[in-house]
């Protein structure tokens, strides 16, 4: 069963690292919000230590001005990517 992890939270604090943790294999990670900032250097790294298929809310990303510095391992996606990741799992986990 793959689940769709939401993170709204800056990669600053616990949240990312206890989210990292209850990831399965199978499962997709969205960074939405100030989490968006875990697409970059050097919490990116982290991310694709996990081995996890991670996504970046590009509309997100583009608010807070950090778009180019996104890592080219992250896959941006817009809101229809958004609900297309939704629709393809089979649940939804939210981390705020």
């Amino acid at each position: 069963m793959s689940v769709l992890h939401t993170l709204n939270q800056s990669p600053t604090g616990d949240t990312l690292p206890s989210c990292l943790r209850c990831l399965a294999p199978g499962d997709k990670l969205l960074l939405l919000e100030d989490a968006v900032y875990a697409a970059c250097e050097p919490y990116a790294a982290t991310l694709r230590a996990s081995g996890i298929d991670c996504y970046v809310l590009v509309a997100d990303a583009s608010a807070r001005g950090i778009h180019e510095r996104l890592c080219n391992t992250i896959t941006a996606v817009d809101y229809a990517g958004f609900v297309e990741l939704a629709a393809r799992c089979e649940s939804v986990q939210s981390w705020y």
